[in-house]
């Protein structure tokens, strides 16, 4: 009875040790190299990083759901993560990671945003319906109005009770 005792606790430490681990789930296909994360060009500083870009395009989001609401239409918020790492050069000489070279010059999916946002724009852009587009990005459409917004002295800096309609 020892025997098997023992023998099935060997067994079940060994098959949990070979289980797939649940934490590597989220974890990045790609990791950047030392040399990638370091790479700093001096205009850096006077542009946007993705997580930069992700944050205007979640306030773009909250201001067309808005927008497209009070027009009759639903607009789906996509939720892009703002705690990424400025990894903007990645490939601006070309591929100097040798786990990406396998690759080639083609991009894989997942390397220079993550693959559930790009997905995520996609599923959005495919279920809207035409008036719903137009309403979206036609010439009157919640996209050049949102875009009012957030321009520097737009309406977003201005209390909805003191806006008034161009």
């Amino acid at each position: 009875m020892l025997r098997a005792t023992l023998f099935l606790t060997i067994a079940l430490s060994v098959a949990g040790c070979a289980a797939p681990s649940n934490s590597s789930a989220g974890a990045d296909p790609f990791p950047p190299t030392a040399q990638v994360e370091a790479l700093r060009l001096p205009f850096d500083a006077y542009t946007f990083s993705l997580a930069d870009m992700y944050t205007i395009s979640n306030a773009e989001d909250l201001l067309m759901r808005k927008c497209m609401v009070a027009r009759g239409h639903d607009w789906a918020i996509i939720k892009r993560p703002t705690d990424l790492k400025d990894l903007r050069n990645r490939r601006r000489y070309g591929v100097i990671e040798s786990k990406i070279a396998q690759f080639g010059y083609h991009v894989p999916a997942g390397l220079l945003s993550p693959e559930g946002v790009e997905l995520a724009y996609d599923k959005r852009d495919s279920s809207l319906s035409e008036s719903a587009t137009e309403a979206a990005f036609g010439p009157d459409g919640c996209g050049v109005e949102v875009a009012g917004q957030l321009r520097p002295g737009g309406d977003a800096m201005i209390p909805q009770c003191h806006r008034t309609r161009k």
